[in-house]
């Protein structure tokens, strides 16, 4: 079983599940709209890279990156826009460096 691949592959459709909720909430202003759009676009680039380090190893160390990732940067941006509250406001920048370092690993194969 390819576990980089099919976590990428549900990450995704988790994704779509967040975006197209949020995407029919008419009454939020911009701002909450721009930050769900900057949520699922570094969703969907992390999805990518597990999906392309899938086809190197059916489980590697990028993927597990890409996913803290996913989880602190746009799960902390997806609760401030669904919630208009900002209690995780501190992870995003985790999120970001675990998303850098999956593709510095996913380039070296690791």
């Amino acid at each position: 079983m390819n576990f980089s691949y099919i976590a990428g592959c549900l990450s995704t459709v988790l994704g779509i599940g967040i975006g197209a909720a949020g995407g029919h909430k008419k009454e939020w202003t911009q701002e909450r709209k721009d930050l769900l759009t900057k949520a699922t676009f570094y969703h969907f680039i992390s999805n990518t890279g597990m999906i392309i380090g899938s086809y190197n190893n059916p489980f590697n160390y990028s993927t597990i990156l890409f996913l803290i990732g996913v989880t602190c940067f746009s799960g902390s941006l997806y609760y401030k826009t669904f919630t208009n509250n900002e209690d995780f406001k501190r992870l995003p920048p985790y999120g970001g460096m675990a998303m850098m370092l999956g593709w510095i690993l996913l380039a070296f194969k690791k």
